[in-house]
């Protein structure tokens, strides 16, 4: 029940609204709100996303995963951790959160170089039988090069990028606790007689990028999409426009070089239209190309770059130049 009132009353000077809280078996309770209108006096007078602040009577947005809380009431997924921290909506499993096939996984400068916020993951694969899973960065979270030097032949072994994923962004993203769910995996970096790519010495990684036969399967047709005849292949994409990805503000304040998406307006990508279609960038891939001196990439319209694109040869794997600046799209397998 609500009753307004006017002059002082209860620290109020001009007015306001006395509230009488009903809950049944216990005593009414009766607070006061000065000058001006309850929005709600429980829970049930706001939206499923909000929760009643019961000392303003407004209704505030309920918190994401890993956003600072005192009470479960202020989470979205209803549960404050002891820690102070909202806990995620998904399954947790010690500092992983899964929801069908993503997953919030470690933390990394997204929106500036200050403050790091919780990486957001695709769920590639699910091994259930073994509890482990494939996960690849939603977004594109850093621009880097695929190695220090240009005009040099290198492979993944020997790369830079290779060197960083698994020192700087491994020890940035992730508490000690965290690395150590993140499992070693064997890479075997094969050649690809199709494309005349040459392969590399098997590598053992915490964190790598996907191969070529992770996102074009070698049945499939000149862009990469899923075709009658390539059922059974394996790789992790049916079309193109599963294969854009979208850089984090950081990745385009880092100056990412790249052939991103404009939509006519001249803008281009920038940092105030970040996790848009304008910003869609290039990003690597840790398989080299027929230019031993470049690495395959996938474009920011999702197409596999690196094929002769303007004589539709698919022959060849062209690539960019190990030297440019461009997406890094981590992924890695963790145990669950």
């Amino acid at each position: 029940d609500s009753e307004s009132f006017e002059g002082a009353l209860n620290g109020c000077t001009n007015g306001g609204i006395k509230l009488t809280i009903h809950n049944e078996g216990q005593e009414d309770q009766t607070q006061i709100v000065c000058n001006g209108v309850a929005e709600c006096v429980s829970d049930n007078g706001c939206r499923e996303t909000a929760y009643c602040d019961l000392t303003t009577h407004t209704c505030i947005d309920k918190k994401s995963y890993n956003e600072t809380c005192i009470t479960d009431l202020e989470c979205l997924s209803g549960v404050c951790r002891s820690s102070g921290f909202c806990s995620c909506e998904g399954e947790t499993y010690g500092e992983l959160c899964l929801s069908g096939n993503s997953a919030i996984f470690g933390n990394y400068y997204q929106s500036d170089n200050v403050t790091k916020e919780p990486i957001e993951w695709l769920v590639l694969e699910n091994d259930t039988e073994n509890r482990k899973l494939l996960l690849l960065s939603k977004y594109v979270l850093d621009a880097q090069q695929y190695h220090h030097e240009s005009y040099m032949c290198v492979a993944w072994k020997d790369c830079s990028l290779r060197s960083w994923l698994n020192s700087t962004f491994l020890n940035n993203a992730f508490s000690e606790t965290e690395q150590a769910t993140i499992l070693t995996t064997h890479l075997t970096n094969p050649e690809y007689s199709r494309w005349h790519v040459g392969g590399g010495t098997y590598t053992d990684d915490k964190i790598f990028l996907l191969d070529l036969s992770d996102v074009y399967g070698e049945m499939s047709d000149f862009y990469g999409e899923m075709s009658n005849y390539s059922v059974g292949q394996h790789w992790y994409f049916n079309k193109s426009a599963d294969r854009i990805a979208y850089a984090t503000k950081y990745t385009v304040d880092r100056g990412h070089y790249s052939d991103y998406i404009d939509d006519g307006s001249g803008t281009g990508c920038n940092s105030s239209n970040y996790h848009t279609y304008k910003c869609s960038v290039e990003w690597w891939l840790r398989s080299t190309s027929s230019n031993v001196m470049y690495a395959a990439t996938v474009a920011s319209s999702g197409y596999v770059d690196g094929y002769d694109e303007y004589n539709e040869d698919e022959s060849y794997i062209w690539g960019e130049s190990i030297s440019r600046n461009l997406g890094v799209r981590p992924a890695l397998w963790v145990q669950y």
